[in-house]
C-alpha cells in the first residue's frame, strides 16, 4: 500500500513550551480558538499541516473546553442584562449603549496598534474610556434641563401643582448605570481570574496534567487521527504547501545540464540517490558515524536538528470521479490520498516516495524536509558540570529541497522558512505560577482591560453563533461523505503554531540564529549535491558552482542594526526584529 494513516506516536512526559503557549491561546484569543475548532472539528475531513514541537490534540481539546467556558460566561452576561432591564430599562439600555461605544472604539484601537499607529491608538483608547463619563454628563444635563422646563411650565399653568422629584430619578439613573457597568466588569474579571487559575493548574512549566476530555467518542477518535497525522510525511494543502513552517526567508533554484560530463564517474543521476546523499550529509550534523574515529563531539551536534524526512506534497482539491488511469484504458475512481471514509492519508511509503521522485511531472511532488526546532543546548564544562541549562529558543527553521531529473537536465529547488516566536501574551502561563490572590485580579484588569466591553455587549451574538456551530458540527459528525463528491478540497488551511506566531522576532539573536541555520543547511545541501554529481556521476558542475556563487554573493550583510541583501528578506512577507519600548 502506497499511502496510509500515520501510526500513533508516544506522548511526551510533560508539555513542551509551545504546547502550553498554544493551549493558553485557546483561552485568550477568540479568533485563534474559533479557527482551530472550525479547521479540525467542524470540518473533520481536512488534512493536517505537518510539524512537530507541540501536541495538536491537546490544543484542540483546550479550544473546545475554552469555548464551553465562554458560552457559560456569555449566558451570565445575558441573564444580568435581562435582570437589569426588569430593574430599570433605561439605565440598562444606557449601559449597553455605552459598552457598545467602548467596544467599537477599542476594536479600532487594536487595529491601529496592529498598524503601529500608537499615538492615534492612544487617542482612540482615551476616547473609549471617557465614554461612560460623557454618558453620565449627557444624562444629568438632559434631566436637569427637563426639570427646569417642567418647573417653568407648572409655574405658568398651575403654581399649586407638585413638581416631580427629578433629583431622585437622576440619582437612581446614575447609580444604576454605574452599577450595570461595574457588574459587566466584575463578570469579565471573575471569568478571567477563573481562567488564570485554570491555566495555573494545567499549563504551568513542565506540566503533566492531561488535557480536558473530548466531548464525545467521535471527537476523541478524530483527535487521535489528527495527533498522528501531525507527524506524517504527506502535506495535502489548500493554498500554501509549506504552511506551518513559517514565512519563506530564502528560495532559489539551480539548473544544470547533465550531458556535460568529466568522465570521472559512470552512474546516471538518480534523484532518489541524490536525495539520499543529501539526507546522509544533513544527518551527520547531529548523529555522526559511530565508526568514524573523528566523530562529531557532543557539544558540536545541532540539538534541534530533526531527522530529515522525505515529504510528499499535493494540492488539496482532489478529483474523485471515474477517469482513465493512463493510456491503457484502465478506469479509476476516488483518489489514492483519501481513504474510504473520506479522511486524507498522512503517510507515504518508501515505494511511493521513490516513484514520485522518479516522476517529477506528476501531480505529486516530493521534498526533503530539514528542520531545526527550538530546543536549546545544555552548556557544561569539561568535567560535565552544568554551566547554563538548556532553554527553549522559541524559533524554528525549516528547509525544503526538491530535485527533478528530466529532459537531460537537473533542477534543484531550495526553500528556507522560519517560524517567529509565539506571541508574548500567550506566554503568560510562565508567569502565573508566581501570582496569587489579589494579584490575579490586578493582572486580569491590567492585561485585559480593553476586552470587557466586547465580552459584555456581544454576548448574545456569540451565544447564537456558538450554539449554531455546535449544532452544525453535531449533525455533520460521522455523516459527511466528501469521498462521494466528484471533486473536494481536503487541504489544510491553517497551522495553530503559525496562527500564534508573532509578527517579528523578540530578540536580535533569534534573527541571527535563523540566518545561521539557513546558511549551514544551505551549504551542506549544496556540497552534498556537488560531491554526488562530480564524484559519483561524473557530471561537469562548473555551471552549478557559478549559479551557487551568484546566490551566495547576494546573501545578507548584517552591520549594526542594518540588514541588507536577500538571505533573510527574500520575497514578500519578510519580517524584521520587533522593537518594544517600556
Amino acid at each position: 500500500m502506497f499511502f496510509e494513516h500515520e501510526a500513533p506516536t508516544q506522548g511526551e512526559p510533560y508539555m513542551r513550551n509551545t504546547t502550553r503557549y498554544l493551549c493558553a491561546a485557546a483561552y485568550l484569543d477568540e479568533d485563534f480558538r474559533n479557527r482551530v475548532i472550525a479547521e479540525y472539528v467542524e470540518d473533520e475531513h481536512r488534512a493536517v499541516a505537518p510539524g512537530g514541537g507541540y501536541d495538536l490534540a491537546a490544543v484542540v481539546k483546550h479550544c473546545l473546553h475554552a469555548r464551553r467556558l465562554v458560552l457559560y460566561r456569555d449566558v451570565v452576561f445575558v441573564v444580568a442584562f435581562v435582570l437589569g432591564l426588569l430593574l430599570n430599562g433605561w439605565a440598562a439600555l444606557m449601559a449597553a449603549g455605552t459598552l457598545l461605544w467602548m467596544a467599537v472604539l477599542l476594536r479600532v484601537r487594536r487595529w491601529l496598534l496592529a498598524k503601529n499607529r500608537r499615538w492615534l491608538a492612544r487617542y482612540v483608547g482615551f476616547t473609549a474610556m471617557v465614554g461612560p463619563l460623557f454618558q453620565v454628563f449627557s444624562t444629568v444635563s438632559g434631566l436637569l434641563a427637563l426639570q427646569a422646563e417642567m418647573a417653568l411650565s407648572q409655574a405658568y399653568l398651575d403654581p399649586s401643582a407638585t413638581e416631580p422629584d427629578i433629583p431622585s430619578i437622576l440619582y437612581l439613573m446614575v447609580v444604576l448605570f454605574a452599577a450595570f457597568l461595574v457588574v459587566a466588569v466584575a463578570i469579565e474579571c471573575g471569568y478571567l481570574v477563573f481562567v488564570y487559575r485554570l491555566m495555573q493548574r494545567t499549563l504551568h512549566p513542565l506540566s503533566d496534567v492531561e488535557a480536558p476530555a473530548s466531548p464525545s467518542p467521535h471527537t476523541a477518535r478524530l483527535l487521535d487521527r489528527l495527533a498522528a497525522a501531525q507527524h506524517g510525511n504527506v502535506s495535502v494543502y489548500s493554498v500554501h504547501p509549506f504552511l506551518g513552517s513559517g514565512r519563506i526567508r530564502k528560495q532559489w533554484a539551480i539548473v544544470l545540464e547533465l550531458d556535460r560530463t568529466t568522465g570521472a564517474g559512470e552512474a546516471r543521476v538518480d534523484p532518489a540517490r541524490l536525495q539520499a546523499r543529501v539526507w546522509q550529509r544533513i544527518s551527520e550534523m547531529k548523529v555522526p558515524d559511530p565508526g568514524d574515529p573523528g566523530s562529531l563531539p557532543k557539544h558540536e551536534s545541532i540539538v534541534g536538528l530533526d531527522r530529515p524526512q522525505m515529504h510528499v506534497v499535493a494540492h488539496g482539491r482532489l478529483a474523485q470521479y471515474s477517469r482513465p488511469l493512463g493510456l491503457n484504458g484502465q478506469v479509476v475512481s476516488g483518489h489514492p490520498l483519501v481513504d474510504s471514509g473520506g479522511a486524507p492519508y498522512s503517510h507515504a511509503s518508501a515505494e511511493a516516495v521513490d516513484a514520485i521522485l522518479h516522476h517529477p511531472q506528476g501531480a505529486l511532488r516530493c521534498y526533503q524536509r530539514i528542520s531545526v526546532d527550538s530546543r536549546g543546548q545544555l552548556v557544561s564544562g569539561k568535567d560535565g558540570a552544568a554551566v547554563a541549562p538548556a532553554e527553549d529558543q522559541d524559533v524554528a527553521t525549516t528547509a525544503f529541497l526538491h530535485v527533478a531529473v528530466e529532459g537531460r537536465m537537473l533542477y534543484a529547488q531550495f526553500i528556507a522558512t522560519a517560524l517567529t516566536p509565539v506571541r508574548r501574551e500567550f506566554k503568560i502561563v510562565d508567569e502565573l505560577p508566581s501570582v496569587a490572590g489579589q494579584s490575579l485580579v490586578w493582572m486580569a484588569l491590567r492585561r485585559r482591560w480593553d476586552a470587557f466591553p466586547s465580552a459584555a455587549v456581544f454576548a448574545p451574538l456569540r451565544i447564537v453563533r456558538t450554539l449554531a456551530h455546535m449544532g452544525f458540527a453535531a449533525l455533520r459528525a460521522g455523516t459527511a461523505q466528501p469521498q462521494r463528491l466528484t471533486v473536494h478540497d481536503y487541504g489544510f488551511r491553517i497551522s495553530p503554531r503559525e496562527l500564534a506566531a508573532s509578527a517579528g522576532y523578540d530578540t536580535y539573536v533569534q534573527l541571527l540564529d535563523t540566518d545561521k541555520y539557513i546558511r549551514l543547511i544551505e551549504r551542506r545541501v549544496n556540497e552534498a549535491i556537488l560531491d554526488h554529481l562530480s564524484d559519483e556521476c561524473g557530471v561537469d558542475v562548473s555551471a552549478y558552482r557559478e549559479q551557487m556563487t551568484a546566490i551566495t554573493n547576494s546573501s545578507v550583510t548584517i552591520t549594526g542594526s542594518t540588514i541588507t541583501g536577500s538571505q533573510i528578506n527574500t520575497g514578500a512577507g519578510a519580517t524584521q526584529v520587533r522593537q518594544t519600548t517600556s
